[in-house]
Formats: structure tokens, sequence, C-alpha cells
């Protein structure tokens, strides 16, 4: 799932498997049913949503007990700060600190299972509850 349709295109030339599915979507108007996924990936893209709680949240709810989200870049936090400290559209697209992260996951029954950040580098990886409805 991508937001730019231009993604979707792009990915669809190169990933031909019939049992891959593309959906263009943004990601607080997600068109999945409640406990859809084991596993979902935000690669490179967590910094750019606007009401980042909100989409935790969204993504929270497709998510299965026992399902996974994975927030992944190739920078560490730092990095990407620095990569978007420019005068553009993303000037003040950054990830959250581990503190809120884990704070926001806390209220959506997720639980932090591994995290790292350094350079070249960033993965969070949490893991839903059985018991928690999100």
């Amino acid at each position: 799932m991508d937001y730019a349709r231009s993604m979707i295109e792009a990915n669809m030339l190169t990933h031909k498997d019939p049992r891959v599915y593309f959906k263009c979507a943004h990601v607080m108007d997600m068109p999945f049913e409640r406990h859809t996924f084991d596993s979902v990936i935000c690669f490179a893209c967590f910094p750019h949503f606007q009401d980042q709680k909100g989409a935790a949240k969204k993504i929270a709810h497709v998510l299965k007990p026992g399902g996974r989200l994975t927030i992944g870049h190739l920078m560490s936090s730092e990095e990407i700060s620095g990569h978007h400290n420019t005068e553009t559209a993303v000037s003040n697209d950054r990830l959250p600190t581990i503190e809120l992260f884990e704070s926001w996951f806390l209220e959506l029954g997720l639980e932090v299972i591994k995290f790292s950040d350094k350079p070249g580098f960033y993965c969070l990886t949490v893991i839903k509850s059985g018991k928690t409805e999100s």
C-alpha cells in the first residue's frame, strides 16, 4: 500500500507475482477490516505521516492479535532529521522518540520487542497483544 499512485505503478512493474496485491490508499483511510494482517511494515514512510499517533492507531486496528508492526529506515533517526532539515515540504518530518512511540504503543496494546537506531539503520518492531481491542 502506498499513497502515491506512481509508486504503486513502479512496484507493479517490478513485482509480477500474482500473490502480491497493491493498493493505493492513505494510511488514515486504509480500506482493510480489523485484524486483517499478521504483519505491517512501514518502510521509509513513518516520518511523513501528518498524524503519527493516529497512523499507529489505524495500523494497530488492522493487525491481528500477535501481529507485528515494523518501522524501518536505511538511516538513523538523527540522519533522517538531518536529511529532512531543509527548506522543503519534508523539513519538519521526523520520527517520534522511542519514549513517545512506547507511550502510544502501550495505549494501543502494542509492545516493543526490538529497537535499533544507529547510523545507516533504524528498526522498531512491536507486537500486538492478544487481549487489547484496537
